[in-house]
C-alpha cells in the first residue's frame, strides 16, 4: 500500500501490481491503516483510492484464501467488511480513480467511494454467482443504491463485463475520461475537499439514512460469503 500527500488530497494505492492489486489478508489489512491514518490526519481533506500497474483491482485474491472452516471463512469476511465499512462511512470525501479492470471485490470497491472517475479502457463485472459466491464488500448495498434493483440483479445474474461508458449511464459511476484518469480524479477530489467538512461529512451521513445500516449489509455478507465459500 502507498498512501501519497498531495496538499489537502490523500492518494492511497493499492500496491500488488504483480497480481493486478488482488485484495489479500496483507493488502487488506494495509487498507485498514491507511484508511485510520488520513482519516485522523487533520490535513488530508478528501482521498483518492487507485491502482498500481495496468489495473485498479482484480477481485479477491483466491489463491489467498487461508481455507479456513466456515467459522474461520465468516470471521476472515468480517475484517474485510470492516475495512469496506470504514471506506463506505469515511466522513471525508472519497473518490475512486478507476485505471484499469475493477471485478468482483474489486469493482465493490471502488463503489465504496463517494464518486467514481473510470478511465475509458476501464471494464468492471460482478462475477460473484460465476466463482460460487454471494457479492462482497458491500455490493448489494452500492449496487441497489447507485442503480437500482434491475441494475444490481442484470450486474449479480449474469457476470458480465461493463465497458466505462455503460457504467456511467447505469450511474455506477460519475465521468471516463480517456487518459490520466488520476489527474482527473484528483481535480474532482480537490473540489469536494474545498467544502466545509462538517456540512460535507453531515450531508454524507444523511443521504445514507434511507438504506439497510452498513453493519447490518456487512453481517449478512459475511455469513453469506463465509458459508458459500465452504459450500460442497
Amino acid at each position: 500500500m502507498l498512501v501519497e500527500r498531495n496538499g489537502a488530497l490523500a492518494r492511497v494505492v493499492l500496491n500488488r501490481p504483480d497480481r493486478r492489486n488482488a485484495l489479500d489478508d496483507a493488502l487488506i489489512d494495509a487498507l485498514d491503516y491507511a484508511l485510520r491514518q488520513v482519516a485522523a490526519a487533520s490535513w488530508c481533506r478528501a482521498v483518492l483510492v487507485t491502482g498500481a500497474g495496468i489495473a485498479f483491482c482484480a477481485g479477491g485474491d483466491i489463491a489467498a484464501d487461508s481455507g479456513a472452516d466456515v467459522p474461520g471463512a465468516i470471521v476472515r469476511q468480517r475484517r474485510f467488511l470492516q475495512v469496506a465499512a470504514r471506506l463506505h462511512e469515511m466522513p471525508k470525501p472519497t473518490v475512486a480513480a478507476v485505471n484499469g479492470a475493477a471485478v468482483g471485490a474489486g469493482f465493490s470497491l471502488a463503489l465504496l467511494c463517494d464518486e467514481v472517475i473510470l478511465l475509458g479502457s476501464a471494464k468492471l463485472g460482478m462475477g460473484f454467482l460465476t466463482i460460487g459466491l454471494p457479492p462482497d464488500l458491500l455490493a448489494t448495498l452500492t449496487v441497489q443504491r447507485r442503480a437500482g434493483w434491475t441494475v444490481a440483479t442484470d450486474l449479480f445474474h449474469s457476470g458480465r463485463m461493463v465497458p466505462a461508458d455503460e457504467a456511467v449511464r447505469l450511474h455506477l459511476a460519475h465521468e471516463v475520461v480517456e487518459d490520466d484518469v488520476v489527474g482527473a480524479a484528483t481535480r474532482r477530489a480537490e473540489v469536494l475537499a474545498a467544502f466545509p467538512p462538517f456540512a460535507f461529512a453531515a450531508t454524507k451521513s444523511l443521504l445514507r439514512q434511507s438504506f439497510p445500516a452498513t453493519a447490518t449489509i456487512a453481517e449478512l455478507e459475511a455469513l453469506a460469503v463465509g458459508v458459500a465459500g465452504r459450500d460442497p
